[in-house]
């Protein structure tokens, strides 16, 4: 500005310009002080094209980060790529049975020649199982488990996997999180509960479905007597990304109604090529 006046501004008066981790939307802070000396006219002006232009640059570089090339499946996950501390991911735990008898329980795995009392027995009596609820996984969940961690790892973002049994409300809490199978995870069936697509048990029996809480007379994604040997031609998944209200933390689930539909979930959050097949096809 030219004239006697010169234009001094306090820091506190400076337009401020915030862009929070994971966001790519600017928020613009103007006037929050009062000049140290009223600049003249001329200088206004000046100094109100430059913050003009400053917030368009901004701008312009926010939207330039949007659009950086980045895939669908990277900008699925990125809400968990950008959060704080380490992802935690909560597989099901299904319950499992063990005989009390090693040598029984040797001869099923073929370890060893059953014993004579074992052979002899047409059923096994309750007396001689133990329950195990927290010590396996079925394959499908662990192979999930590892297309979740491959992502997460080579994004370097690190992750804990825990059973979900051994997680509290208290660690959701404090943490994003992956949800992996249904029916086998409680805390999958608690979130997909305030959803509009969850998982139910049908009226008929040995029926597992996951239905439209809009259309609950649609029933097309269902499966009926895969009970006990789940040796189904089928299965159904959901797989979303939410922001949990109670916790404010992106969650993601990845869950089929049987261990192979989670198996699937697990390929398409992982496989770039099969993410954009779907994502082509969604509306805005």
């Amino acid at each position: 500005a030219s004239g006697k006046a010169r234009t001094t501004w306090q820091s506190a008066s400076r337009p401020r310009i915030e862009l929070h981790s994971g966001s790519y939307v600017a928020l613009f802070h103007f006037n929050e002080g009062e000049p140290a000396v009223n600049p003249s006219p001329r200088g206004s002006k000046i100094a109100l094209v430059g913050v003009a232009g400053l917030a368009v640059l901004v701008l312009a570089i926010a939207l330039a980060l949007s659009h950086t090339g980045r895939s669908p499946l990277e900008n699925f996950w990125s809400p968990l790529l950008g959060s704080r501390g380490p992802v935690l991911v909560s597989v099901g735990q299904p319950i499992a049975y063990n005989l009390r008898s090693f040598e029984a329980q040797d001869a099923i795995q073929g370890i060893r020649t059953p014993p004579p009392e074992f052979t002899a027995m047409k059923a096994i009596p309750k007396k001689d199982l133990v329950i195990l609820p927290d010590r396996f996984v079925t394959l499908g969940d662990a192979t999930c488990v590892a297309h979740v961690v491959s992502v997460l790892e080579k994004y370097g973002k690190a992750c804990k996997v825990r059973g979900e049994h051994t997680i509290s409300f208290d660690d959701l809490r404090d943490t994003p999180a992956v949800l992996i199978g249904a029916f086998d995870n409680k805390w999958t069936l608690r979130m997909t509960g305030q959803l509009r697509f969850t998982f139910v048990k049908g009226a008929g029996p040995e029926t597992d479905i996951v239905q439209d809480r809009e259309h609950p007379d649609v029933q097309q994604w269902k499966i009926t007597g895969a009970w006990p040997y789940w040796d189904v031609p089928n299965d159904y998944a959901i797989v979303t990304r939410v922001v949990d209200a109670t916790t404010d933390h992106p969650v993601v689930i990845a869950a089929g109604i049987t261990q192979y539909g989670t198996m699937a979930a697990g390929e398409f959050l992982s496989d770039p090529s099969y993410f954009s097949m779907v994502v082509g096809k969604l509306p805005p």
